[in-house]
């Protein structure tokens, strides 16, 4: 009995125990789970933010009451942006900031660089106005934006006419050579245009008009003409649609492969057009009688090699019959690998013995000197599968529309074809159907093809350039694919619209990212309005300031959606119509939310609430990390942002930098105090999910720090305080402000500006 009583007490012990300790762990799994900066987060307003992340505001906020100009340069690792704006701040004043036209003060262009005590801003300074009367960024820059390109204007110079020069990372400037030729008075709008670089801005391309004038040597008759700086102080740049063995001493001396016209790419279409390093360069000679016939497809390699794509030189065996007798005919670029080894592009004639018809076909040419060393036919269809997958018919019937993405890699390609290239089917059961608009992605190193969906005919922005960009996103190896389309890609059923997509090449899957997250939420949202992927020189994802829109891994996507995909999202409201006839809307201002897409799960970045009548909110991309996710919006999203201006913000993992701190109240004329406001709470989050996903804030209000404040500092934080009343009161409450706190200072008159920026 004893023993008995004995082993019953010591079960009891060890299973009370084991409950301390499993309440123990969970606190510790509890405590583990809040963010180290969640006290942070909850005084700026960001606990409901996923990720551990914080609202940080990157542009100061005194901007003399103008906006800061968008799209703004971001660097890769996201630590620095560089914007434009015609507000003189951050004491660019009095100085020769460079300037949007420093000459007559139309603003300047900022640094902003994240430290440790929050984002500062500094003006990218340009040569002194004497030596340079106008400055300009071009609006190119390195990947860590420390190296710049810009148009100087000397003032023997007409207006508006500048040189082209490359502002060196310790603020040097060095001239690359003239933007339109020496001979005859330089003239405003007799400029060569800009069209790209290399990413270390050491191969610069222009485009030059024939309504432009040309230099000397270039007798081509049709538009454009395409040169290169590569070097600096040049008295020309050299021609790039040449013949020529060997590098230009001048363009006199040029052999012209088109006397029509040469573009960069396809013109319309310059995908990695330029290599990373800027040796190999692609480009379209435009058909013009006898040289060349048709419209064809080059690559200059190091400025002394021209080769043939469109047409190639290749080994004896690989086209011979009907394929070495077939007419030429037009090679259109569809897009390059970062490095140029990998180039590819369309046409409708056999360029191997694969191609068996007239057809539109895709091919990839691998490019080094002395030209193409493989060419490969990307739309030939499946051939290593089983029979009951393979294309039925190889080489035939392809029908291809276009590119839609290559990887920076060179590794996949996805493009569009109404052709059947593979009888297999995807993860949903869907199959290729022949004339359907059918996705397929193409490994260059397996040489298989794949069917990823079928697209609607309403998707042509897919593989088709609009707008600098197609909606479309790639990881540099290609595995992952983001899309937008109208066609239901999962199956799900009810959903219409357009609607962003991710697809996982290894694995095969695809995943809708615009889906609902609660019950209330609709199943699909209605109207994405856009996965940007633009750059400042168009549609080319090496350029800083890319809006990539998914991290490098594929792990974080960010999109646009005007519909409530999470709670406290604004939810298809219309904030103000732009043009209103007869009582009938026109043109309206939806409501915009930013979402973040990770691991099967949708959370809310920032939701506009600003009725602008104006585009104020923007997701402008995020880091090659996924840790930054920048985006504009006129909301005062942290207690630092003091005005009603536009605003750059970054969503940043494990940031947050702390928020001044807030003066208690008091009534009297003995108090000196400020006029206090409330801080603003938090918003609530989208659910009660874990830490770092989007929660809801503490309720308890955060305690601030008095600090002493001289009576122009007082004066500033009442009236700023003032604006927070409502119309009818403003006017008394300032009127009060002044008279207790004197004469005003500089900094009221900050603050009276500031005043000014605020809407009513």
């Amino acid at each position: 009995m004893i023993c008995r009583q004995s082993f019953r007490y010591a079960a009891a012990v060890v299973s009370a125990l084991v409950v301390v300790a499993a309440s123990m762990l969970a606190a510790v799994g509890a405590a583990a789970a809040v963010c180290p900066n969640e006290q942070l987060r909850l005084q700026l307003r960001s606990a409901q933010l996923p990720d551990c992340r914080a609202y940080e505001l990157v542009t100061p906020a005194f901007k003399e009451g103008v906006a800061v100009g968008v799209p703004p340069l971001i660097s890769a690792d996201g630590t620095r942006v560089i914007a434009g704006g015609l507000g003189i701040f951050a004491d660019a004043e009095g100085n020769t900031s460079g300037g949007i036209g420093a000459e007559s003060g139309l603003g300047a262009y900022y640094e902003l660089a994240r430290g440790e005590l929050g984002w500062t801003t500094t003006p990218v300074r340009a040569p002194p106005a004497v030596q340079f009367p106008t400055s300009g960024m071009q609006g190119d820059a390195s990947p860590d934006l420390r190296t710049t390109l810009w148009k100087l204007r000397t003032p023997s110079l007409a207006e508006g006419v500048g040189d082209l020069y490359r502002r060196e990372a310790g603020g040097s400037f060095v001239r690359l050579g003239p933007l339109q030729p020496l001979a005859g008075p330089p003239l405003f709008g007799n400029e060569g245009t800009y069209r790209g670089a290399s990413q270390d801005l050491s191969h610069v391309f222009i485009n030059k008009g024939l309504s432009q004038g040309r230099w000397p040597g270039d007798t081509t008759s049709g538009e454009e003409s395409l040169y290169e700086y590569a070097g600096i102080e040049q008295s020309e740049p050299r021609l790039v649609g040449v013949k020529n063995s060997g590098p230009l001493i001048s363009n006199s001396e040029a052999q012209l492969i088109s006397n029509c016209e040469t573009e960069l790419g396809s013109g319309a279409d310059a995908y990695n057009a330029i290599s990373r390093d800027g040796t190999i360069v692609f480009f379209t000679a435009r058909a013009c009688g006898a040289a060349p016939a048709v419209t064809e497809l080059y690559a200059r390699i190091d400025e002394r090699h021209t080769v043939a794509l469109s047409e190639p030189v290749l080994a004896p065996g690989e086209c011979t019959g009907p394929c070495e007798a077939a007419a030429h005919a037009e090679g259109v670029f569809q897009g390059a690998s970062e490095d140029g080894a990998k180039a590819f592009f369309m046409t409708e004639q056999p360029l191997l013995n694969a191609d068996r018809d007239h057809t539109t076909d895709l091919y990839m040419a691998e490019v080094a000197y002395p030209g193409v060393t493989r060419m490969v036919m990307v739309s030939e269809g499946e051939t290593k599968a089983s029979a009951s997958e393979n294309d039925a018919t190889p080489g035939e019937g392809a029908g291809v529309l276009g590119v839609a993405r290559v990887s920076q890699d060179g590794s996949h390609v996805y493009f569009v074809a109404t052709g059947v290239l593979t009888k297999a089917a995807n993860k949903t059961g869907s199959i290729a159907e022949s004339g359907a608009d059918n996705l397929y992605v193409f490994n260059t190193t397996t040489k298989r093809t794949a069917y990823v969906a079928r697209l609607s005919e309403e998707d042509e922005g897919v593989w088709s350039r609009q707008n600098n960009g197609r909606p479309v996103a790639a990881t540099p190896n290609g595995d992952t694919l983001v899309l937008v389309s109208r066609a239901d890609l999962t199956d799900e059923g009810g959903v219409s619209g357009a609607q962003v997509f991710q697809y996982e090449a290894a694995s095969g899957t695809l995943h809708r990212v615009s889906l609902g997250q609660h019950s209330t939420a609709p199943a699909f949202s209605p109207r994405i309005v856009e996965l940007s992927y633009q750059s400042p020189s168009g549609d080319l994802p090496s350029r800083a300031g890319s809006t990539l829109t998914m991290s490098e891994d594929g792990a974080y996507v960010f999109f646009e959606s005007p519909d409530a995909l999470v709670p406290q999202a604004l939810d298809d409201q219309v904030l103000a119509c732009l043009f209103e006839f007869g009582g009938t809307c026109f043109n309206s201002v939806y409501a915009q939310n930013i979402y973040e897409y990770r691991e099967g799960r949708v959370y809310l970045i920032t939701s506009l609430r600003d009725k602008t009548g104006e585009r104020a909110q923007r997701l402008l991309g995020t880091n090659a990390s996924g840790q930054d996710v920048f985006f504009t919006t006129a909301d005062d999203l942290v207690p630092q942002d003091t005005d009603t201006q536009i605003d750059i913000y970054d969503a940043r993992a494990g940031g947050g930098f702390p928020a001044p701190a807030r003066q208690p109240s008091c009534s009297g004329d003995a108090c000196q105090g400020p006029l206090a406001a409330a801080l603003v709470s938090p918003s609530p989050g989208s659910a009660s999910q874990s830490a770092g996903d989007n929660l809801p804030p503490e309720a308890a209000a955060l305690k601030a720090a008095p600090t002493s404040l001289t009576r122009a500092k007082m004066l500033a934080r009442a009236l700023t305080a003032c604006k927070k009343l409502a119309r009818r009161k403003r006017a008394a409450c300032a009127s009060r402000a002044r008279k207790r706190y004197g004469a005003e200072s500089r900094t009221s008159r900050h603050a009276r500006t500031v005043r000014k920026t605020r809407r009513p």
